[in-house]
């Protein structure tokens, strides 16, 4: 996370060094990036560096949290757009967000990330960081929650958060299969929404249906 000081930082020059690290994090991994590169392209020192952000992981955890803070607010823009179909917005939010990707080039940061041996490293913060993300995690589920079309999808506030929950590691797999095993663009999408579909309707729906009708015929008889 940044320091405070970082925060405190003109919107210009916070920008010149996001960018700097963008450009270098797309160029290679999070392990071979250059802190000197980077300040070097952002015009800063390296001490002042170091008055911002504790390394390289932490600046680019910070991108990252800001992509997925811009993530997190596209599902609640299209929820009210769907009028609180969940699943509609489950299986838009990929092609939308692989879109983004590429329109900025942060497709090239997020293929270095995936194939890093550190990757999982990277994604853990500390226990205090870790108990705010959750929390705030917890607060976007909420407000997501709050959008959904109850009597459309009457889901239990449990099962919905363990439905995001779920999702989130269908799409932390799909980027994986994208951007590690170089799979085509058009089969991970459309992995991830069979997937989704998966999850709203069961494994075996239509069997399901069958086995309610016959309970149904053996409580008449």
């Amino acid at each position: 996370m940044p320091t405070e000081r970082f925060k405190r930082l003109p919107k210009e020059k916070a920008e010149a060094i996001r960018m700097a690290a963008i450009r270098e994090f797309m160029r290679v991994s999070p392990d071979e990036a250059s802190i000197n590169r980077i300040i070097r392209d952002a015009e800063i020192s390296r001490g002042s560096f170091y008055t911002y952000f504790k390394d390289k992981y932490e600046l680019l955890k910070w991108i990252i949290g800001d992509r997925i803070r811009e993530h997190q607010e596209s599902y609640l823009l299209r929820m009210d757009e769907v009028h609180g179909d969940i699943w509609d917005t489950l299986e838009w939010v990929f092609g939308y967000s692989l879109k983004r990707t590429l329109d900025d080039g942060f497709m090239e940061i997020i293929g270095n990330l995936v194939g890093c041996s550190t990757f999982p490293n990277i994604l853990k913060n500390g226990c205090d960081e870790e108990a705010l993300a959750n929390k705030e995690a917890q607060n976007y589920v909420e407000l997501l929650y709050q959008k959904l079309d109850m009597e459309r999808f009457p889901i239990e506030r449990q099962m919905f958060y363990d439905l995001m929950e779920t999702h989130g590691m269908i799409f932390l797999m799909s980027l994986k299969q994208l951007y590690r095993d170089r799979k085509p663009l058009e089969e991970v999408e459309e992995n991830y929404k069979r997937h989704i579909r998966m999850l709203r309707y069961g494994v075996c729906p239509a069997a399901e249906h069958e086995n309610k009708e016959r309970q149904e015929e053996k409580k008449q008889v």
